[in-house]
């Protein structure tokens, strides 16, 4: 997890794309913890560099 927020550092389009995934994965899970992990899980499992998310 440390090496992610790393590249969402480095990468601001990135840390953008990010936060959005992390508003829309919140809209649709309410409060639902286990959902919006999941929801996030896919960009963060998918991450392996810089310039990966956009």
């Amino acid at each position: 997890m440390l090496a992610f927020r790393d590249e969402l550092r480095r990468d601001a389009v990135a840390a953008v794309e990010y936060a959005a995934v992390k508003a829309e994965v919140s809209l649709a899970g309410g409060v639902d913890g286990r959902a919006y992990t999941r929801g996030k899980h896919a960009i963060v499992a998918g991450s392996s560099g810089p310039g990966v998310l956009s």
